[in-house]
C-alpha cells in the first residue's frame, strides 16, 4: 500500500449550451508530481506519462463503470508501456516501463526542443494504445484497441475516438514541467451531443462544432500549464459567449491497490522451486510497479507458504495479479 500523502484534484464536467456540446477539464498538478517524482523517470519517459495520465483523467469519466478504468501503451520502442488506472471514486495510479539502453541512444543526440516535439513513435516505437473498462459487478470487460499514431498521446486518443465513436469528439493535452520542477497539465474533451431526433446532424449543430473548434484551437500550451489559470477560467475564456453552464467535480486523487496481502496469495500459489529461486538470499522482496513500496518476506514466511502447498495447489493453480 501506498505511503505518499493523499492529494485530492478534480475532473470538471460542462455542458456548453448554445452549441450542444458536453466536456471534460481536468487540471493536474500535485498528483503528476507524486506520481512522477517517486518514480524518478528521465523527462522523456516521465512526459510521455504525464501525457497519458492527463489523457486517461480525462477519459474515465465519460464511461458509467463501477470498477477500473485503465489507459495502456505497448509498444516496441524505448518506453515499453505505461499504464494508468483509475477508479470508480477516482483513485489514480500509473507507471510506465522503459529501457535505458534504448533510450540514451535517443537521448544522447536529440537537443531538448527535440525532445519536447519528437513523434510518439519515436519513444514508444510500434504498438498500441488499449482503452479498458473492467466491471467489477458483473465481470463485464470492455476493451478497445487503436494502433499507436499521430504526433502525441493526443494525437494517438483522438484518433481512436474517430475510429470507434459515431459522436464528434475533440481532445486537447498540455504537459510541461515548470524551472521549480512542478509538473502541470490540462485535459480538455469536448463531445457533440446526439440529436434527439433522427441520425442526421443539423447545420447548426455542425456550425456550433465548427466554432468550438475554432475557438478550442486558440488554447495555447502556455495556458493549459499556467498554475495561475483555474479549469474554471480556461472554459470561460474559451466559450463564455455561448453559455457554459458547471456541473459538480468527480475527485481524483492518488492511491494504490497492492497489499501485503495479495502478494501473500501469489506467493503462496507458485510452485516450492521458484519460491526458493526468488529467495536467493534467505528473503523475498516484491516492489509494486506502481507505487514502489517494498515487501519484504522472511525466510519463516517463505517456509510457511510451503508447508501451506499441496502438490495440486502447486501444479495446477495460476498466479494472482497484484
Amino acid at each position: 500500500m501506498s505511503t505518499l500523502p493523499k492529494v485530492v484534484e478534480f475532473i470538471q464536467p460542462f455542458q456548453i449550451e448554445n452549441l450542444n456540446l458536453r466536456g471534460r477539464i481536468v487540471h493536474l498538478n500535485k498528483i503528476l508530481n507524486h506520481l512522477l517524482n517517486s518514480h524518478n523517470y528521465p523527462y522523456a519517459v516521465a512526459r510521455l506519462l504525464a501525457e497519458t495520465v492527463t489523457g486517461a483523467a480525462v477519459l474515465a469519466r465519460t464511461i458509467k463503470y463501477e470498477g477500473l478504468f485503465t489507459l495502456q501503451t505497448s509498444g516496441n520502442g524505448p518506453v515499453t508501456m505505461m499504464v494508468v488506472e483509475i477508479s470508480t471514486d477516482g483513485m489514480i495510479r500509473a507507471y510506465a516501463q522503459y529501457r535505458p539502453d534504448k533510450l540514451d541512444k535517443i537521448l544522447a543526440v536529440a537537443t531538448p526542443e527535440e525532445v519536447e516535439t519528437s513523434d510518439i513513435r519515436t519513444f514508444l516505437g510500434s504498438g498500441y494504445l488499449a482503452f479498458t473498462v473492467d466491471q467489477a459487478t458483473n465481470n463485464d470487460r470492455y476493451q478497445g484497441i487503436v494502433q499507436l499514431t499521430g504526433k502525441n498521446i493526443e494525437a494517438a486518443i483522438q484518433a481512436y475516438f474517430k475510429e470507434s465513436e459515431q459522436i464528434d469528439t475533440a481532445f486537447k493535452i498540455g504537459v510541461s514541467r515548470l524551472e521549480s520542477g512542478d509538473w502541470h497539465a490540462t485535459g480538455l474533451m469536448l463531445q457533440r451531443l446526439p440529436e434527439e431526433e433522427d441520425h442526421l446532424i443539423s447545420s447548426d449543430a455542425v456550425d456550433g462544432w465548427r466554432r468550438a473548434m475554432i475557438f478550442m484551437s486558440t488554447l495555447t500550451q502556455e495556458e493549459m500549464v499556467n498554475p495561475d489559470l483555474s479549469t474554471i477560467d480556461i472554459l470561460y475564456r474559451l466559450f463564455n459567449e455561448d453559455g457554459v453552464r458547471i456541473y459538480d467535480p468527480h475527485p481524483l486523487y492518488n492511491g494504490c491497490r497492492c497489499s501485503r496481502e495479495k502478494l501473500e496469495n501469489v506467493l503462496k500459489n507458485l510452485p516450492k522451486e521458484e519460491l526458493e529461486h526468488l529467495a536467493e538470499d534467505g528473503t523475498i522482496t516484491a516492489t509494486c510497479e506502481f507505487c514502489k513500496t517494498d515487501y519484504v518476506f522472511s525466510r519463516s514466511e517463505i517456509d510457511q507458504f510451503q508447508i501451506s502447498q499441496t502438490p495440486e495447489l502447486t501444479t495446477n493453480k495460476k498466479r494472482d495479479e497484484s
